[in-house]
């Protein structure tokens, strides 16, 4: 199994999901997502409104490119001149909240 098969094939039961930070009540509905991280440090991304519905699975670095790129607008700029996905070495800061104790 290829490294990405094998994220896709956890167990995805037990995990905390959370909001981001960025979003509010008066957001639309259909505008928020929920994360939930693996102690190794994947990263699963699901719809808040169809949490039945197949989920993204990151790796730690992925995601940390991803996130980098979203804070700093490089996202959108690079998908729009064609070449998607950020590249840089720095350590975001989070965005996602903390998970709320059940």
């Amino acid at each position: 199994m290829n490294n990405k098969a094998a994220l896709y094939a956890r167990d995805l039961t037990d995990l905390q999901w959370r909001k981001s930070s960025r979003s509010h009540d008066d957001d639309p509905p259909d505008n928020c997502v929920e994360v939930a991280s693996f102690p190794d440090g994947i990263v699963a991304v699901r719809d808040s409104n169809n949490p039945g519905r197949p989920t993204l699975m990151f790796t730690a670095g992925e995601w940390a490119a991803f996130t980098f790129g979203v804070r700093n607008k490089r996202v959108l700029a690079r998908c729009r001149s064609g070449t998607c996905g950020p590249t840089t070495t720095a350590t975001p800061t989070p965005v996602w909240s903390t998970p709320t104790p059940r």
